[in-house]
């Protein structure tokens, strides 16, 4: 089973579209493949969402700053190829 959890803080609410959002990543892990096999079971991916209400950025006076915090979390068994296919492609830049 793998979980995605998404936070981000509340004031981005209005701004993003995180139903949709997570509508895309669960579609985006169902379809990864590692030697033709799924990585992840269709019906073992998790995305969800969460607001956070209470939270401060550097030292609270960035007025309308945001952050969105993504948490992959996949069950042991996979190969190390698998368990490295999600970040594939994603960049630290």
């Amino acid at each position: 089973m793998s979980h995605l959890t998404l936070e981000y803080s509340a004031n981005f609410a209005g701004a993003g579209r995180f139903g949709e959002l997570c509508r895309q990543l669960a579609q985006f892990m169902a379809a990864l493949r590692v030697d033709g096999a799924a990585v992840f079971p269709p019906g073992g991916v998790r995305v969800r969402a969460i607001a956070c209400e209470d939270y401060c950025i550097a030292d609270g006076t960035a007025g309308d700053a945001a952050f969105v915090h993504a948490i992959l979390k996949i069950g042991a068994g996979r190969s190390d190829a698998a368990s490295k296919r999600p970040a594939a492609g994603c960049s630290t830049s």
